[in-house]
């Protein structure tokens, strides 16, 4: 089993019954620099991704790949990158998203809702009319939260 699919087995098991949740595990540079994502339902503390790190490191120790030294980083997604798990959206209703779709197009709108299949972006139209898109997850390339200021 490669590194990346034991850490998340790692991880996912650590934080079943919690309310926070893997996002992603990157490995870089032969293995020297290991980047764990984690969210929350309802946001992140500091010490949700000390307790991981923490947890990780003790497992790792026993890591033939990683006799080397090595970089452990466990953070929060970015408040710039997409989203990329289904289990990301629900927390963000409300919140103005920028979708790309699988064909191309960019829809910008406040999200109304998600139901793990499909999400419904609310978008302003020029004469301030609310148009209602209805976008399936598996047409969904890329999903971000705009920050508002």
């Amino acid at each position: 089993m490669q590194l990346a699919a034991k850490i998340s087995l790692l991880v996912q098991e650590f934080l079943k019954e919690t309310p926070v949740f893997l996002v992603s595990v990157k490995i870089s540079q032969g293995n020297k620099k290991i980047l764990v994502i984690i969210d929350g339902d309802a946001g992140l503390a500091i010490e949700d991704c000390t307790k991981v790190s923490r947890f990780l490191s003790d497992h790792l120790e026993e890591e033939e790949s990683l006799q080397d030294a090595y970089h452990l980083d466990v953070t929060s997604p970015g408040a710039d990158e997409p989203l990329l798990i289904a289990r990301q959206y629900p927390k963000h209703v409300g919140r103005k998203f920028q979708v790309k779709t699988d064909d191309g197009d960019v829809i910008k709108g406040r999200l109304k809702s998600f139901d793990g299949v499909s999400l419904v972006l609310e978008e302003l139209s020029k004469k301030k009319e609310a148009i209602e898109h209805n976008i399936p997850m598996l047409d969904v390339k890329e999903a971000r939260v705009m920050l508002e200021f």
